[in-house]
């Protein structure tokens, strides 16, 4: 569920950018994220800010989104 996911992404995602100097500064804000889309949003902010574009919109884009991944499936 939700509970179990939530909590489940935050170990797995910050086994994976452990050795990044900007996850040290953003890892406390993201492990208080309690929902699933706000977790999404934040990785995309995250890594849209590595590549210098944060999205600045607080919603995940690409296949993150839940319109156009819905969308996609349903093709």
């Amino acid at each position: 569920g939700e509970f179990t996911g939530v909590r489940t992404a935050r170990k797995h995602i910050g086994w994976y950018l452990a050795g990044r100097a900007q996850w040290r500064a953003a890892a406390g804000a993201f492990n208080a994220i309690d929902t699933p889309r706000g977790q999404l949003a934040a990785i995309d902010d995250f890594f849209g800010a590595l590549r210098g574009r944060g999205s600045g919109t607080g919603q995940p884009d690409g296949a993150a989104n839940d319109t156009d991944y819905a969308g996609r499936q349903a093709a």
